[in-house]
């Protein structure tokens, strides 16, 4: 959820990577722990990210990400 909530909060990051290594920072969680939650939460549909085929797209929620991110910052 922490990365659904930046995103809600912020916008969209320039990239991926971007938005997980700030992430990783600011709260102590491992890098690995937060590319594997982007990964599933890209196969949910949750979010547009790129991935090893499309390096450098711009991250943002989906439309069924923004739904549900707004519904966990109530």
């Amino acid at each position: 959820m922490l990365i659904l909530t930046e995103l809600l909060l912020n916008g969209y990051y320039l990239c991926v990577t971007n938005l997980l290594e700030s992430l990783s920072r600011r709260y102590k969680i491992p890098l690995s722990t937060l590319k594997w939650n982007a990964r599933k939460l890209r196969k949910l549909g949750l979010i547009d990210a790129g991935d090893k085929s499309c390096k450098g797209k711009v991250t943002r929620l989906t439309p069924l990400g923004k739904k549900l991110a707004e519904v966990v910052v109530r």
